[in-house]
């Protein structure tokens, strides 16, 4: 296996741990198991991050942040006490809230988890993609929506 495709199937399995179980110990776990060496491992570490900053230039480096919507309910974006929408860290944080407060796991499956797309020039808050016909992002920061990011 070649040192690109190496790296390339460490980058999707640990952002894939990542996202799912929340940390990135257990991917790193897992490819010492599957014969990683420690090396290898930071070197395709260094990698993944390099990778990333190229692809995502037009996100901060806070990039990994969620908003939950339910696809069976028109304007059902996950809602705090307050009426504002609730952002999360990562999907797991998103999962453990929407058990916690009495989703069934047949509920959690069905939802749909935005993820951060950049940020508003207005307030500075995460962008996620919009959920309103002819616009691509808003925010939930100015309750705003906007055509492209440079807005």
């Amino acid at each position: 296996m070649t040192s690109e495709r190496r790296v390339e199937l460490f980058a999707k399995m640990f952002d894939y741990v990542y996202e799912t179980a929340g940390t990135g110990e257990i991917a790193i776990d897992i490819f010492r198991g599957i014969g990683f060496e420690p090396n290898e491992i930071l070197e395709c570490m260094e990698q993944r991050e390099k990778n990333r900053t190229e692809k995502v230039d037009t996100q901060s480096k806070d990039y990994k942040k969620f908003v939950v919507f339910n696809p069976a309910c028109e304007d059902a974006l996950l809602e705090g006490e307050f009426g504002d929408v609730l952002i999360f860290d990562s999907v797991m944080q998103a999962r453990m809230y929407l058990e916690e407060n009495g989703a069934t796991p047949e509920q959690v499956k069905r939802m749909k988890y935005l993820r951060r797309l950049g940020t508003c020039k207005r307030c500075g808050g995460p962008l996620f993609r919009s959920l309103l016909p002819g616009y691509k992002y808003q925010c939930f920061g100015c309750d705003e929506d906007f055509y492209s990011i440079e807005q």
